[in-house]
């Protein structure tokens, strides 16, 4: 049996006990909805027992994807994915002092950096006018509260 085939056969079995557990997933009684809190892993166990058959019926090519992963893994690339876990991290630390909209555009930005973007007013350009855009269709569309943080409560404050 193939890697291929063997992994197929995880996935396969993995998909189908997760399936029928989600099957036993209690409903809420007043929940009278379209959508029951076991719609998603019962969705998540077919698309998994659809991949697993996939991977069955369809070649194994030559080079493989694991072989094709591990040539990528290099150590610049490495290096990357620490500084992109670690911005997450301080993006999630910064969200109560900094705010949604100082601590996105930074986030952003330094994304952009650590993924070897120099131009400053494009990483600048960018950041902002995603972030904005982001915040605007969140806090205004769809009536989402976003805090301002502890630095906005103050300006704001000093303004008022």
């Amino acid at each position: 049996m193939s890697k291929n085939r063997l992994g197929a056969s995880v996935i396969l079995v993995f998909s189908g006990v997760y399936g029928y557990l989600a099957l036993d997933l209690p409903s809420i009684p007043s929940f009278e909805d379209a959508v029951a809190p076991s719609s998603l892993p019962i969705v998540l166990s077919i698309v998994g027992v659809a991949v697993s058959m996939l991977i069955f019926l369809i070649p194994a090519e030559s080079p493989s994807i694991i072989t094709t992963v591990f040539s990528a893994i290099k150590p610049k690339n490495l290096y990357r994915v620490g500084g992109l876990l670690a911005l997450m991290v301080a993006y999630g630390v910064s969200m109560n002092p900094l705010g949604f909209l100082i601590s996105t555009v930074l986030f952003l930005a330094t994304g952009f950096w650590i993924m070897g973007e120099r131009e400053p007013k494009t990483i600048l350009i960018i950041s902002t006018v995603t972030t904005f855009v982001f915040w605007l269709s969140l806090t205004q569309f769809l009536g989402i509260y976003l805090d301002s943080g502890i630095i906005g409560r103050l300006v704001s404050e000093l303004l008022n």
